[in-house]
């Protein structure tokens, strides 16, 4: 149906009917609620590009984070992204997906796609300490929020878990199961995430009064081979540690319990709790039922802070 037959049906002039389907001001609140619902009855469609030309905005939502060669997206940023999509298309966005390259090229590809005017808004995964692509992200007044925060970068709307609280807790467990040489397996020292799950860790052991030459944390990227060298390096260099804490993409679990299995020659138990999302699918193996956060319910939440963070840009 065209815009012409929607308006003849309305008894009004084509330009209103555009206006108020775009919600402009200047047509009257009960105009505008009766086009919207007469569009919506006569299944009426914008065009793709006449409502980009009308509106300035095409109905797109990225999805991004970035990604180094040879890793590729966990099942947790899947989920962000079907839960993401479910929710944008009751508000009749699309959701779409984007790898950036991590490097030279990363921003270069992010200000690609903001010049190209490709989407309306960016949700933002996996967030560093000084997070460049935030930054490029408000110089360029773009709507977004963040999945993790940044700590150096201006203020922005984020939503994330209490990493430095979960990985407290799970070193106080190990320190009340009588356990007072520690290992942490953590992200890369530039994460966000990395920087709060360490203070959460250091934050126990300091108050349990363990001392510092009793503790060992490794920084990694997150995939099998990474976590397997910095297990190995924790569990068979002084001083050994029968317990350890760590950054559990599913990827680090399979290496990090097959060499755990070695420590049972000179530990009876050996604990390995960590956070993150681990479907038991994937891990048989493990002993315990994993424990994950609902990457569904996250992400209706970013899309709350989004509308939020939409409005105050605009």
């Amino acid at each position: 149906m065209s815009i012409q037959k929607l308006a003849d049906a309305l008894g009004l002039a084509p330009s209103t009917v555009s206006r108020a389907l775009n919600g402009y001001a200047d047509i009257n609140v009960k105009t505008r609620q009766r086009v919207q619902e007469a569009a919506r009855d006569m299944k009426y469609r914008p065009h793709p590009v006449a409502h980009r030309l009308a509106t300035g905005r095409n109905g797109a939502i990225a999805l991004m984070t970035s990604v180094r060669a040879g890793n590729y997206l966990d099942a947790s940023f899947a989920a962000l992204l079907s839960g993401a999509a479910e929710v944008l298309r009751e508000q009749g966005y699309f959701a779409m997906s984007l790898a950036l390259p991590v490097g030279d090229g990363e921003l270069k590809e992010m200000d690609r796609l903001i010049e190209g005017r490709l989407v309306d808004g960016v949700i933002l995964a996996r967030t560093r300490t000084f997070d460049s692509r935030v930054a490029l992200l408000q110089e360029r007044r773009i709507p977004f929020v963040t999945h993790g925060r940044t700590e150096t970068n201006a203020p922005h709307a984020w939503v994330d878990t209490d990493n430095e609280q979960a990985f407290y807790v799970a070193t106080r467990r190990l320190i009340e199961l009588g356990h007072s040489h520690l290992g942490m397996i953590n992200g890369p020292e530039s994460m966000t995430y990395a920087q709060l799950r360490k203070r959460g860790f250091l934050r126990a052991c300091n108050e349990a009064g363990i001392d510092q030459s009793r503790i060992t944390i490794q920084h990694c990227e997150v995939t099998s081979q990474a976590g397997e060298r910095a297990a190995n390096e924790i569990l068979n260099s002084p001083p050994k540690s029968p317990a350890l804490c760590v950054q559990p993409i599913r990827r680090l679990w399979g290496p990090c319990l097959l060499v755990a299995i070695v420590a049972f020659k000179w530990a009876k138990t050996f604990p390995l709790p960590g956070m993150g999302t681990v479907r038991p699918q994937h891990m048989p193996h493990l002993p315990f039922p994993p424990l994950s956060t609902p990457s569904w319910t996250t992400a209706a939440t970013l899309l709350n802070c989004y509308c939020v963070s939409w409005q105050a840009t605009t």
